[in-house]
């Protein structure tokens, strides 16, 4: 579960979200829509933690998000933003299997290959 509560974020000095409240339910999809400025890339970046929040608290599951070690938090979730600007020539293959990074060294790091293999076939890639 994905709970965001009254979060308000600046940047630059200036608001440019405030009062953000939803629930998300584990296995749902959530379709975040609104004009330029609106505040869209606002909110993934406050929930992800590339910015604080100047009000408000986010909760992944019944911990809250900045209670959570990194690398845990990278094996729930990941942010890629629309246009990505990648500083090398990656494959897609490569660039899926960099999303298996927080799992070095885990269990689930014996089945990488078949993991990113069912990834590029569930996406179309």
């Amino acid at each position: 579960m994905l709970e965001v509560r009254d979060i308000s974020t600046r940047l630059g000095g200036a608001y440019r979200l405030t009062g953000a409240s939803f629930r998300q339910p584990p296995g749902q999809f959530l379709a975040v829509i609104g004009p330029n400025g609106a505040g869209k890339s606002t909110l993934l970046k406050t929930i992800s933690g590339e910015v604080s929040p100047d009000r408000g608290d986010i909760r992944i599951g019944q911990r809250a998000r900045q209670d959570w070690p990194r690398r845990e938090l990278a094996r729930y979730m990941a942010v890629m933003g629309q246009t990505p600007s990648l500083a090398f020539d990656f494959t897609i293959r490569e660039l899926v299997e960099l999303g298996r990074a927080p799992h070095r060294g885990a269990e689930a790091a014996r089945n990488n290959k078949a993991i990113v293999e069912a990834a590029i076939e569930l996406a179309g890639l």
